[in-house]
């Protein structure tokens, strides 16, 4: 039977595994929202020319540096929430182990490391379908501005003909 000692290192080796590798993944996934907002700057104002659409480029370069500055800001807070809520998840699933000696440990551990590993899945998922729709989002601009859609006027959004 193992003490109340070892249940609550569990516990507390959990929470902080958890904390770190939050706040890791978190601003891994920042740094990929930040280096696709880049990408997407480099290719799209490498690709028009500035003659296409009058300020395009500018607008275009304003933009992707808001979306790289709001990518890292939402990765290292995100991550840092993430990985607190995630520490304390993994944290308080120690607890019937250190409140219970007679809890089996293993089943802590399997525990723990499955809500860890659920947490890190979902959450990288979340970070790439936010990538991906921030992408989608930024074409669509890009396009519309470039007169992709023929018919409507970016300025009002009216698809009727000037002048009617």
């Amino acid at each position: 039977m193992p003490a109340p000692d070892v249940g609550l290192a569990v516990s507390f080796t959990g929470a902080l595994a958890g904390v770190l590798a939050g706040v890791l993944a978190g601003v891994l996934a920042g740094t990929l929202r930040a280096t696709l907002a880049g990408a997407f700057e480099g290719a799209l104002t490498g690709a028009f020319p500035a003659g296409l659409s009058a300020g395009l480029p500018a607008d275009l370069a304003g933009a992707f540096a808001v979306a790289r500055d709001a990518g890292l800001a939402a990765g290292f807070t995100g991550g840092l929430a993430w990985g607190l809520a995630w520490g304390l998840a993994t944290g308080l699933t120690g607890l019937p182990f250190a409140l219970l000696p007679a809890f089996p440990a293993d089943e802590v551990v399997t525990l723990a490391t499955g809500l860890a590993t659920g947490f890190l899945a979902a959450g990288l998922a979340l970070a790439l379908a936010e990538a991906a729709g921030r992408a989608a989002g930024l074409a669509l601009a890009v396009l519309e501005r470039a007169g992709a859609f023929t018919g409507v006027s970016s300025q009002s959004g009216s698809a009727a003909p000037d002048g009617l």
